[in-house]
């Protein structure tokens, strides 16, 4: 992946992270970087959600 040192690598790399245990709402979120010429010039990330809370946003007029 890119970081401040430059890529550790050219291509594709997938990861997965798992956050949430501490708190009891565990999840699984997984990624992607492209790295290209040193640089991250694409990212994606994927996961499932628990709402554990709602409301509506009044935009003034």
């Amino acid at each position: 992946m890119a970081g401040r040192r430059g890529a550790r690598g050219e291509g594709t790399s997938a990861y997965r992270l798992h956050q949430g245990a501490a708190v009891r709402r565990p999840s699984v979120l997984d990624g992607t970087v492209v790295v290209q010429d040193g640089r991250a010039v694409a990212a994606t990330v994927a996961g499932r959600v628990h709402p554990v809370a709602s409301g509506t946003i009044a935009v003034p007029a």
